[in-house]
């Protein structure tokens, strides 16, 4: 089953159970993948190629969590707790969708792999050295962890 027919489905069981946060965020999330098949639709793809793999799905579940995270430090900072709290309801009901997301200590050694592999060793490599990461990680870990991590490993910080 793809990750875009589990999601239709969840919006069913969602629906008879009347779970209102979780339908919205149901329909949000088909909703991006709809349009994100209508770019394609509109850059001129075929029709199979219009239909998002679960990688792209996964990667759009990831955007929509990144821009939750970000609106929650800013409703934090502007002293909107209820909102903030409500984002995050959000991300509770998108995370389940989501890989596993692998802890700072797997990550290090993955960026000591890649550096090891590509012979990275200055603050110009980091570029380089994060495509590399995020195409292996593939989703499991935060952009923001993840380069946090490649900056320390190649300024000869902690790894």
């Amino acid at each position: 089953m793809s990750l875009r027919d589990q999601l239709a489905e969840e919006l069913k069981v969602a629906f008879k159970n009347q779970e209102e946060k979780k339908v919205g965020v149901l329909r949000l999330l088909l909703s991006a993948v709809k349009n994100r098949e209508l770019e394609k639709r509109a850059a001129g793809k075929t029709e199979e190629e219009q239909q998002l793999t679960n990688e792209e799905i996964l990667t759009l579940l990831q955007s929509e969590v990144k821009k939750r995270k970000e609106a929650i430090k800013q409703y934090e900072q502007g002293g909107r707790p209820e909102l903030a709290a409500k984002e995050q309801e959000e991300i509770d009901v998108i995370w389940p969708y989501l890989p596993e997301q692998l802890s700072e200590e797997e990550i290090k050694k993955v960026v000591r792999s890649v550096v090891a592999k590509n012979g990275a060793s200055c603050a110009k490599d980091i570029g380089t050295v994060m495509a590399a990461v995020m195409k292996e990680l593939k989703g499991q870990a935060d952009g923001n962890l993840v380069s946090t991590v490649v900056k320390n490993a190649l300024a000869g910080g902690e790894n």
